[in-house]
């Protein structure tokens, strides 16, 4: 009982630390990283590009067309960047957080279903991570980290 009772909290220690990195990342409540912010800069650069271009020479349909493309690029980029904006948690746990838990995981070597049984429980009270976590990535991910030298 002792045995199991440490392995659970060697798998479980490592999910812990990952989500107080992701808590403390978002405190300050700002979301942007490199490809939400580049892509909210597009939204707005390429409309305001466009439109005090000299477009005289086109015909009056083409410039409407113009007009109304550049309109809809602000739009789709507008909404694009919203949902690059609320896809970022999910982005930097796994671009940040997901290979150093691997690599934490990987002493440990966990089985699926003691795995599962932690991420249940990380689930069942809330944790942040809950929402980026999964039993059969993190698996993957010990995988490659056992199959590669670093």
């Amino acid at each position: 009982a002792v045995t199991a009772f440490e392995r659970f909290t060697r798998i479980r220690d490592p999910l812990l630390r990952a989500n107080s990195d992701l808590q403390e990342r978002y405190a300050g409540g700002t979301r942007f990283d490199r490809t939400s912010g580049l892509a909210f800069l597009a939204a707005i650069a390429i409309p305001i590009a466009i439109f005090p271009l000299d477009l005289t020479f086109l015909s009056y349909s083409a410039q409407q067309m113009i007009g109304t493309a550049s309109i809809w690029a602000f739009v789709v980029g507008l909404v694009g960047s919203f949902i690059l904006v609320a896809r970022e948690p999910r982005r930097y746990f796994r671009r940040e957080l997901e290979p150093e838990l691997a690599k934490a995981l990987l002493m440990v070597n966990p089985r699926a279903d003691e795995l599962d049984d932690c991420l249940k429980l990380i689930k069942k009270y809330e944790y942040r991570i809950s929402g980026h976590v999964s039993t059969q990535r993190l698996l993957e991910q010990i995988q490659l980290k056992q199959f590669t030298f670093e």
